[in-house]
C-alpha cells in the first residue's frame, strides 16, 4: 500500500525522520497506531448496523470527515450515545466472571 500526503506533511515527517533517525514510514506508523483502536471501533460500528445502510453511511462519514476536532469515539457516541463500544464490552465480560466463577480483586 502507498499512502499520499501533502507537501507539507511529507516534509514535517522527513524532518523529524532526519532528526531521530527513525525511517519515514515508522514515524507514520507509530502516529497512526495511536488511532487503531479508534479505528476499530468506527468498524464495529459499520458492522454493527449492517440492516441500516442510513446509519452506515453516517459510521463512513466520521472518517470522510475527520479533522481532529472530534474523536471517533466522540463521533460515534453523537450518532448513537446507547452503542457499546468494543472497549465497553471488554471491560463488562472482564467485571462478569460468568456462572460459576467468582472474581477477586488483589
Amino acid at each position: 500500500m502507498k499512502i499520499r500526503i501533502n507537501e507539507d506533511t511529507s516534509d514535517l515527517i522527513r524532518w523529524h525522520a532526519t532528526t531521530t533517525g527513525l525511517a519515514p514510514d515508522a514515524i507514520v506508523d507509530r502516529l497512526l497506531s495511536a488511532h487503531l483502536a479508534e479505528l476499530h471501533e468506527a468498524k464495529a460500528f459499520y458492522e454493527a448496523h449492517d440492516h441500516d445502510r442510513g446509519m452506515q453511511e453516517e459510521a463512513a462519514n466520521l472518517l470522510i470527515s475527520y479533522g481532529g476536532q472530534e474523536t471517533l469515539l466522540a463521533g460515534i457516541k453523537r450518532l448513537a450515545p446507547d452503542f457499546e463500544t468494543l472497549e465497553a464490552r471488554f471491560v463488562r465480560a472482564i467485571d462478569s466472571p460468568g456462572p460459576g466463577l467468582s472474581a477477586t480483586v488483589l
